[in-house]
């Protein structure tokens, strides 16, 4: 009796390591999965940043442009600062392909 007593208390300490490492594996995942996310923002944005910076080094008059042309915008009060646009009105201006800030 003593025997299946000790095999018993050492069956429901395993079952608690084995508990706790599976919790240790699902923080290890979670964190697994936000890093692989994360990454990727990283790099969607670094690429982004390198299309813009292409943009503004093969089109020296790109920074004029934009900049008079949301001037213009703000001066003509058509600002589209919560006028709620959408993005197809959009698609008609030169540098279409530019997100403008």
């Amino acid at each position: 009796v003593l025997r299946v007593h000790a095999e018993l208390l050492e069956l429901g300490v395993d079952h608690l390591e084995l508990g706790l490492l599976v919790q240790r594996l699902a923080q290890d995942g979670l964190q697994l999965v936000q890093l692989v996310s994360v990454q990727g923002v990283d790099h969607l944005l670094y690429l982004l940043f390198k299309i813009s910076f292409n943009e503004v080094i093969h089109n020296p008059g790109f920074l004029l442009w934009s900049q008079l042309y949301l001037i213009s915008r703000v001066v003509a009060g058509q600002s589209s600062l919560g006028q709620g646009h959408t993005s197809s009105q959009y698609n008609n201006t030169p540098h279409s392909s530019i997100l403008v800030l």
